[in-house]
């Protein structure tokens, strides 16, 4: 992501705004620093991020944004299908889905299990301790990222390799026109051939 530092009345907009949302005392303009960058699905609407330095560790929070309304990205679909519902900002096309399918697993955990993903394998957290041919396998699958549209069914289906709960597969993941995500099935990269259905998010 290509971020881009906030000037100082976008940062204590964006705080103010976080602030009457219930969450004072968690940010200062002397304290925080926030960028944001944009998003090639969305018009209009950005990432923000938000960080608080003054505690140790230092942490920080995302929102998805257009400078007026600020939703805090919590792991859950509500902020990214209520943007996409309400403000008819979503724009889908096949040159962008797979970075919007990217974006929604960065920030949405499905049905508690952490899935990514896979666009650089080496980030992976057991990378190392594949042999040639996994990484070759792995490889293979990140070149070959297929994207279809179905007009009859108005969505997209990505074919795509993901880290998802804790193991490399390869899925089927389906985004109709409001962005909402389901992985119609996955099957694992290693060892196993047999498909499984996924879940609707």
């Amino acid at each position: 992501m290509n971020w881009q530092p906030l000037e100082k009345d976008q940062l204590n907009h964006l705080i103010s705004a976080v602030t009457s949302k219930g969450m004072p005392g968690l940010f200062s303009t002397e304290s925080s620093q926030g960028q944001r960058t944009a998003l090639s699905f969305y018009d209009g609407f950005y990432v923000y991020d938000l960080k608080n330095y003054s505690t140790l560790p230092m942490f920080s929070m995302q929102y998805l944004g257009n400078n007026q309304e600020f939703f805090y990205l919590d792991g859950s679909t509500t902020p990214i299908y209520q943007v996409n519902r309400d403000f008819e900002a979503l724009n889908l096309n096949e040159t962008n889905v797979v970075d919007y399918v990217s974006f929604f697993f960065s920030y949405v955990t499905i049905l508690e299990e952490e899935a990514d993903m896979i666009r650089a394998p080496e980030k992976l957290p057991y990378y190392r301790y594949l042999n040639d041919e996994q990484k070759q396998t792995i490889e293979r699958e990140k070149q070959s990222i297929h994207v279809e549209f179905s007009h009859d069914e108005q969505l997209y289906s990505v074919s795509c390799p993901l880290y998802y709960g804790g193991s490399l597969v390869k899925a089927v993941i389906q985004v109709d026109m409001l962005g909402h995500v389901h992985i119609r099935e996955h099957q694992l990269l290693f060892g196993i051939d047999n498909a499984t259905q996924g879940a609707i998010v």
